[in-house]
């Protein structure tokens, strides 16, 4: 437990200092840019960021502060934008109108969902070893009810987007993510996917005189040759939603093709786990009535 304590102060006292003791000012907006991360294991997350000068501050190094999507792109260079900086650390800021609640906010639904599975798995363990103190009913309608929750996180995981935008473009390839292994781990010869695929960061200008957005999208793995750092291709998207464009060719079997793999290991371990589960609640000696 006070492990757990150490890491929330770590974590969210500089935000609340910066709540409690922040210096608002008037600061420039220097650069937009939106910061596209893709994981080992094809999740991805997106930020949308502005490098801001403060008025009045002489520090070289420039701070840098989180928007929603909407105010990121009514937003310029040049702009002014209010902002929340303390003396000591001018780099730490935030704009003045979010606060660590904010934060958090915006934070929760990335790490869950980044973590789902990581979170059923140590959840329903823990479920499934209080379940067994109470008897083999209750761990097996335990076990039962974690079965249904991977399948709802299974069900909940969002495919590949429908290819049918009726504009098109050509994409800057800022970054591509072969995802060739069911799990993120040292050993590579473990859980290899039946169809690797390309989690892609698409850079394009949707519109004369509109800023440039950033896309991703994912197609099976060499089914688009320039599919590359620094390539171009062709994308289709809606010009109401542009950050959801598609690659506008390749083949998306990957999720239909590494699926049984992935209901494999899961079923494998709710199985591992239930029938220890099982063994262990049949050890437990049986109280005695008086």
């Amino acid at each position: 437990m006070p492990f757990f304590v150490l890491c929330a102060v770590l974590v969210l006292g500089p935000s609340l200092w910066l709540d409690a003791n922040g210096h608002v000012s008037r600061a420039r907006v220097e650069r937009k840019r939106e910061d596209v991360r893709i994981a080992s294991d094809g999740a991805w997350t997106r930020a949308f960021l502005l490098d801001v000068a403060p008025a009045g501050e002489t520090s070289p190094i420039t701070p840098t502060v989180s928007v929603d999507e909407a105010r990121y792109d009514r937003l310029r260079v040049g702009d002014t934008v209010r902002v929340r900086t303390v003396a000591c650390c001018p780099i730490f800021a935030r704009l003045a109108d979010r606060s660590t609640l904010d934060w958090m906010r915006d934070l929760a639904p990335m790490v869950l969902h980044g973590g789902r599975w990581v979170i059923w798995l140590v959840g329903g363990i823990a479920v499934l070893a209080f379940a067994g103190r109470r008897g083999t009913a209750f761990l097996l309608a335990a076990a039962v009810a974690w079965g249904v929750a991977a399948l709802a996180l299974d069900r909940a995981t969002p495919g590949p987007l429908p290819n049918d935008g009726p504009l098109r473009a050509a994409a800057r390839v800022h970054a591509v993510r072969t995802v060739e292994y069911a799990l993120s781990t040292s050993r590579r010869d473990d859980f290899e996917l039946p169809q690797p695929y390309d989690v892609a960061e698409l850079a394009f200008v949707p519109a004369p005189g509109a800023d440039t957005v950033v896309a991703v999208d994912a197609v099976d793995d060499g089914t688009m040759p320039q599919l590359v750092m620094g390539g171009t291709v062709p994308v289709r998207f809606d010009p109401a939603r542009p950050r959801a464009a598609t690659i506008d060719g390749g083949d998306r079997s990957y999720v239909d093709r590494n699926r049984p793999l992935f209901i494999a290991i899961v079923g494998g371990v709710f199985a591992l786990a239930t029938l220890i589960g099982l063994i262990l609640t049949r050890k437990q000696p049986r109280r005695r009535r008086r």
